[in-house]
């Protein structure tokens, strides 16, 4: 991460926590607890603002590594791998492709916890 551009952070945590982790979350919260998926994204936004507010020192390094943006990048691993570079073993990571843009679900929610 340190010899990525600074775009790259808030793409790596959208990529492995939001749409890796928590996009199979929201459904479960909303099957199982009745939790909207509004209200389920709202509460991990109401958190990211509750510790951004707990460091305001920070503020510089939060406005670098937006997470909070209206779209994310729409990054196609699989796209890159059959079309590009395959799945051959390389001695670095290979970079997923970009094709487009998608709605991020922490901007502007209105739920308040």
């Amino acid at each position: 991460l340190l010899t990525e551009e600074p775009s790259f952070l808030p793409q790596f945590i959208h990529s492995g926590l939001f749409v890796g982790v928590f996009r199979y979350l929201a459904p479960l919260c909303r099957t199982q607890l009745g939790v909207p998926d509004e209200d389920f994204w709202g509460l991990v936004r109401a958190e990211i603002l509750a510790y951004q507010a707990r460091f305001p020192e920070l503020k510089e390094r939060y406005e670098l590594f937006e997470l909070l943006g209206p779209e994310i990048e729409r990054l196609c691993l699989n796209r890159n791998r059959l079309h590009l570079d395959g799945y051959r073993d390389r001695a670095e990571r290979p970079h997923a492709a970009v094709d487009g843009v998608v709605a991020n679900p922490l901007h502007g929610s209105a739920f308040r916890p």
